[in-house]
């Protein structure tokens, strides 16, 4: 017999909301914590995709937190420093 063959679909969200680029990163993890996604599509006035952001952009976005004592040549460090 065939094998079954396991398309994109099979996973997608079929019940998609998006939010405006003005969301603050303390909404979107309320946002994250509070429903069933790891993602969300941004979109502008007119509903032109602009974006996603991710569970995973929050947690590893390359910004350098206050206070760390991270010098970029600790490895620990490398992603708190932009590219």
């Amino acid at each position: 017999m065939g094998e079954k063959i396991i398309k994109a679909k099979d996973f997608m969200t079929k019940y998609v909301f998006s939010i405006p680029p003005d969301v603050t990163v303390h909404e979107l993890v309320k946002l994250f914590v509070t429903h069933p996604v790891s993602a969300v599509p941004v979109v502008g006035d007119d509903n032109e995709l602009l974006g996603i952001v991710s569970e995973g952009d929050l947690l590893y976005k390359k910004v350098k937190p206050k206070g760390t004592g991270c010098r970029k040549a600790q490895p620990a460090c490398r992603n708190y420093y932009t590219a």
